[in-house]
Order: C-alpha cells, then sequence, then structure tokens
C-alpha cells in the first residue's frame, strides 16, 4: 500500500536564522551597548588614573574617555564606558601620573559589532510530497 505524505520545508540562511534569535534576545535598542574594560593594574606610586582611546582606525584614536582610577574587581581596573559606535573601533589604554606624564598606549583592542540584517530577505517555502511503500 501506497501513503502520499506531505512535508513542508522552510530554508533559511544560518545568518538569518541567527538573527532571528538574536532579535528575540535582546532589546530593540541593539547597538546601544556598553564597552567594559578591564586590566591590570599599574604599580607605581604616582599613579593618578588611566585613559581609554578609540577610533576607527587603528592606531588612530579620535576620542579619549579619562578614566581617573576605577574600582577594581578580582585584582583587574575596570571601566565601563556607555554606549561605544556601532562601527569597528579600536582601543588602547594608557596610564597617566601624578605629574601629568602619559604612557605609551597599551596593546589595541578592536571590537566589530554586529552585522545589521539583510535587506532583501526571504524565507522559500518547498512542498515535498513523499511515497512510502
Amino acid at each position: 500500500m501506497r501513503h502520499a505524505t506531505k512535508a513542508k520545508i522552510i530554508i533559511i540562511s544560518w545568518l538569518t536564522c541567527w538573527l532571528l534569535v538574536f532579535g528575540l534576545i535582546c532589546s530593540a535598542d541593539l547597538y546601544a551597548m556598553d564597552g567594559k574594560f578591564s586590566w591590570l593594574p599599574n604599580t607605581e606610586t604616582d599613579l593618578a588614573g588611566y585613559k581609554i582611546h578609540y577610533g576607527s582606525a587603528s592606531g588612530q584614536y579620535e576620542h579619549v574617555v579619562d578614566c581617573g582610577l576605577p574600582e577594581m574587581v578580582d585584582g583587574l581596573v575596570t571601566y565601563t564606558i556607555p554606549n561605544i559606535p556601532d562601527t569597528l573601533t579600536y582601543f588602547a589604554a594608557t596610564a597617566y601620573d601624578s605629574q601629568g606624564h602619559e604612557s605609551a598606549y597599551s596593546n589595541e583592542i578592536s571590537y566589530d559589532p554586529v552585522p545589521s540584517a539583510p535587506q532583501d530577505f526571504q524565507a522559500i517555502t518547498v512542498t515535498v510530497q513523499v511515497q512510502v511503500n
């Protein structure tokens, strides 16, 4: 005896699936994220604070945030910059002493945000008929 079974299959790219799940988890303001930084503290006795430098190109920092002497958590200095840019951004830190002398830049890190949703998304529905003998 033959039985015909119909099945519907929805084909969605992995990126679209990820974006759908991510959109359900996150709030509507996807890119209003805080940059949370932590690093080992300097040991100089005249340490007065730290600065976090950031910009849109490696080694070129258009912005600087004076962190002062932030709190320490579990032996690390921690600082949060609210609303970091939603584009590829490069960061480096410096330390400064009580006389205003500033150190060289730390190692650079970068932040590359989640890509925006595709503009021409389509879900394709395929109907498959299966014959069972």
